[in-house]
Parts: C-alpha cells; sequence; structure tokens
C-alpha cells in the first residue's frame, strides 16, 4: 500500500516538473511565443507550458513571486533585479492603409511623417517612448490624432484609414488586414530589444530551462540581433 502511495506521489511529481508558467505581454504571446512553443512542442511534446499574458508592466511580477519561471519582454521593462538574457531585437515600423501614398515606398523618414495624422501608442509605454526619440532624433515635434492602449487598436484605426501608426516589426507576424502595409522606418532606424527575464537566485525546473534556452536559440532564427 505504501508503495503505492509512493508511485503515485511521484507520478504526480513527475507531471508537474514538465509543467510551468511563462509570463509576457499580449503583443510577444500572439506572435514569438506562439512561434516558440510550437517548435518547442514538436521536442517536448509531453511539457505544458502555460502562457500568462499580461500587461507589460505587469509581466515581471510573477517572475519574481515564482509563479512564472521567466517572463519574456521588452527591454525598456524596469526589471533590474532580474537576470536579463538578449533573445533578438525588432524595429520600427511605418503601418499604414494599403493605398496611402507611403505605402509603395521601400523606407520612409521620420521626417515624412510629421504632418500625418498619427495613431500612437499612450504616453509612458515603453514603444511611446521610442517614437517620441524617433521625432526627437529629427528634431521635429508631433501631436498623435488618437492615443490608445493596444496595438490591435492602433491597428483596427489604420485599417479604418483614420491614420497612420509606428509599430514594432513584430506585427509582421499578426494576421494584418489585407488593406494595411509596414514600411520600415529610416532616418533614424530605431530597435529595441526582447529579453528573457528570470529571477537571480530562482532555479529552473529540467523542463523550464529547457525552453527557456529553446527560446533563446529559436528567437534569433525570427529576428536578427
Amino acid at each position: 500500500m505504501c508503495d503505492e502511495a509512493g508511485g503515485h506521489d511521484a507520478a504526480v511529481d513527475d507531471r508537474r516538473a514538465h509543467r510551468f508558467a511563462v509570463a509576457t505581454s499580449p503583443l510577444l504571446a500572439s506572435t514569438l511565443v506562439p512561434y516558440l512553443l510550437v517548435s518547442f512542442k514538436k521536442r517536448f511534446p509531453q511539457v505544458r507550458v502555460e502562457i500568462l499574458d499580461l500587461p507589460v508592466d505587469n509581466v515581471a511580477a510573477p517572475v519574481r513571486s515564482g509563479q512564472a519561471a521567466f517572463g519574456i519582454c521588452t527591454s525598456d521593462l524596469n526589471a533590474q533585479d532580474l537576470s536579463t538574457t538578449a533573445l533578438c531585437q525588432d524595429r520600427l515600423m511605418l503601418a499604414c492603409p494599403a493605398g496611402h501614398a507611403l505605402a509603395s515606398l521601400r523606407d520612409v523618414r521620420w521626417f515624412d511623417l510629421c504632418d500625418e495624422p498619427l495613431v500612437l501608442l499612450r504616453q509612458g509605454s515603453g514603444l511611446r517612448v521610442l517614437v517620441e526619440q524617433g521625432f526627437a532624433e529629427v528634431g521635429e515635434t508631433f501631436k498623435p490624432a488618437y492615443e490608445v492602449a493596444q496595438v490591435t487598436t492602433a491597428i483596427g484605426l489604420v485599417q479604418a484609414g483614420l491614420g497612420i501608426s509606428i509599430l514594432p516589426s513584430f506585427v509582421l507576424s499578426c494576421a494584418l488586414p489585407a488593406n494595411v502595409v509596414l514600411v520600415p522606418l529610416v532616418d533614424p532606424v530605431i530597435k529595441r530589444g526582447v529579453v528573457a527575464i528570470s529571477g537571480a537566485e530562482q532555479d529552473l525546473s529540467e523542463s523550464s530551462e529547457a525552453f527557456f534556452a529553446h527560446s533563446c536559440r529559436e528567437s534569433r532564427g525570427m529576428f536578427s540581433l
């Protein structure tokens, strides 16, 4: 009887060892993370990865508490107390309606956006900070036509023809509406890092460590550093 109980407990512990959570932002949860999961599942089908898709500013909290084995986020997150591993970089792109005058260009300068109706993420977001940096580097000011909290909202407004937006290249992985195109922004080219964050003293399970290593390796194949 005791042996049977011990065997049952070992089986439960084994199942738990193959389950863990990863915290990430909504954009990365719909772009980079599914890409990583598909290839990981082919190698480790028995492992169950729970995705905690959280507002960007909340990604670090479950990593600190141990609820998540690690997090995947952009490098501008305030998480200096956590260990950071570079995964890849994405760059800022112009998102505009397919019929827009800028849509057919190979690339677009920041200066050319100054008089356009802009759909931007709200002040305080990491993406907005990068947009402000872009305009500052060309010595121009701007006034958004719309300010929103989510990338999907910005895409919807662009699709409706209400303006153009500046978005990260990871949205290339989304199912963009057919009438929305992305054009590289230049002069300047602005990129941001995507990183994995983990507790400095936290020991990863064998399964979560395997996914961590997989994420570091495979993400570099999606967008180069």
